[in-house]
């Protein structure tokens, strides 16, 4: 079984945490299996649970998540019954910040690409000036990948298309 990545996108406050923990939940309550689920956001959370952000040290949070992704999808590579699949949820708004986390899959029908697509707000009171370079900067997901669009009611929608072959 080869692994699977699923890649969560979305600006600042489109519910990329919230779906991608969803997801895991909903495979560990139904299938008996808990994906690995990574992001950048998790570096910055203390052990008390604080969120203590320093853009200082951003490029840090980014290669200890693709550390821990990566470690994740060659499970597999030890283990003949691996974890179906990695869940990754970042902006991800360049194809370059999703290129490092693509080329740890062999084959690219193993990735799913999920961009979150709603304005919940940020939770980390990313400054809107900032969201909007963001938006401007944004590149759409590559035809050659297979990505659904997630709005809060085509959940069902979407774990169909994870699972799918």
């Amino acid at each position: 079984m080869s692994a699977k990545l699923v890649l969560v996108r979305g600006l600042p406050g489109s519910g990329k945490s919230t779906l991608a923990k969803k997801i895991r939940d909903h495979f560990d309550v139904t299938l008996g299996m808990s994906p690995f689920h990574y992001e950048a956001d998790k570096y910055w959370v203390r052990p008390d649970g604080f969120y203590d952000f320093n853009p200082r040290r951003l490029h840090d949070a980014h290669e200890w998540c693709r550390e821990k992704v990566q470690g994740a999808v060659t499970h597999d590579a030890l283990d003949p019954e691996p974890y179906a699949f990695t869940i990754v949820s970042n902006t991800f708004t360049t194809l370059k910040e999703m290129q490092p986390y693509l080329s740890m899959i062999k084959h690219v029908e193993n990735i799913r690409v999920v961009h979150c697509t709603q304005n919940y707000g940020s939770i980390h009171d990313v400054p809107a000036h900032t969201i909007h370079k963001m938006s401007q900067r944004w590149q759409d997901t590559p035809e050659y990948l297979r990505e659904i669009k997630y709005d809060s009611e085509n959940f069902e929608e979407v774990l169909d298309f994870i699972q799918g072959d």
